[in-house]
């Protein structure tokens, strides 16, 4: 390293650590979760006290004695700015469970995560964190249950996501092209006409609120109430509990939607279990050997979809879907 005491600068040109290894666990969610560090080797170059100075540094571990982890890039201080080479290789997905919202009732029972591509991530003097990712992104061995029917959910061989251009500020996601090899998924609608995989991640709730069902509320009822016990009549501050009323909208930034768009969906191997209970007679279908093509999904106002998919209806009857579609809401 070489120290300029007249700058009062220091730079140190390389530093080199290797076989190290961090064990801890995480105990602010509902399940601990504990996490291992290994194989650490790291090497940084030019670090020094300089803000304009970029240092560059090499980083890879193994985590959880499987999955392994590679970084290599150029990262500054201030303001943040980090260039970086992302390689990921099976990292385990069940590690990711304990910091599922409450809401979601899908348990992950097996699944890894390989990913190749550049990251980028900035935080402007004065804006807002910015970050993007360039590169491919693969799911393999996946498979979920529901937690509320105890059965199979979800699952596949592999999830292959080819040209991946995502990031936020505006939000967006651009991809050229997934492929689905051997998948299930299983589609129920209850006697109620709830779908499961809505219920599952939290897009239906049990019934309408009295808000929601026009009804208006009745913050009175605590004050009756207190009245027919023979005690005294609540303020209306107590009755009702403090609402904060929301400021107005920035004049400077709106909120803009977020932009998808996928080239194409090659699908191959695929089964489809579904039922419908709600209707009478009840409807059960078990959909396999499906494959086909989905092209041209995009969220702009209007854009249809090609579909075209082809299987088995309980293994011989021949099973053929052709149409157009409208994945994303107007």
């Amino acid at each position: 390293y070489r120290l300029d005491r007249r700058q009062r600068q220091m730079c140190i040109r390389d530093r080199t650590m290797k076989d190290y290894a961090i064990s801890f666990e995480d105990r602010m969610t509902a399940e601990p979760s504990a996490f291992l560090v290994d194989q650490l080797a790291l090497e940084a170059r030019d670090i020094s006290l300089d803000p304009e100075g970029k240092p560059n540094f090499t980083l890879s571990c193994r985590v959880n004695e499987r999955g392994v982890v590679q970084v290599e890039g150029d990262i500054k201080s201030s303001p943040l700015f980090a260039d970086l080479k992302l390689n990921l290789k099976d990292l385990e997905l069940l590690s990711a469970q304990p910091y599922f919202p409450p809401n979601v009732k899908v348990k992950l029972t097996a699944g890894k995560l390989s990913a190749a591509g550049n990251l980028l991530m900035a935080i402007p003097g004065e804006g807002e964190f910015n970050t993007s990712y360039v590169g491919n992104v693969l799911l393999s061995d996946f498979s979920s249950v529901d937690t509320l029917a105890g059965e199979d959910l979800l699952g596949w061989k592999s999830l292959e996501i080819k040209g991946l251009d995502a990031g936020n500020n505006p939000t967006r996601a651009s991809i050229k092209q997934i492929d689905w090899r051997e998948f299930f998924a299983r589609i129920a609608i209850s006697a109620d006409a709830k779908i499961n995989v809505l219920q599952l991640f939290g897009g239906e709730t049990e019934g309408p609120t009295a808000a929601a069902a026009g009804e208006p509320e009745k913050p009175a009822k605590a004050a009756d109430k207190a009245v027919a016990k023979g005690g005294s009549t609540p303020s209306k501050e107590a009755a009702t509990p403090r609402r904060e009323r929301p400021g107005p909208p920035s004049a400077g930034k709106r909120e803009q939607p977020t932009a998808i768009s996928i080239g194409q969906i090659n699908l191959q191997g695929g089964t489809i279990a579904f039922s419908d209970v709600h209707i009478k007679p009840n409807v059960h279908a078990r959909m396999q050997e499906v494959g086909g093509t989905i092209s041209g999904l995009s969220s702009k106002k209007g854009a249809l979809a090609d579909v075209n998919l082809r299987g088995k209806l309980h293994r011989t009857s021949p099973l053929e879907i052709t149409g157009k579609v409208r994945p994303f809401p107007d």
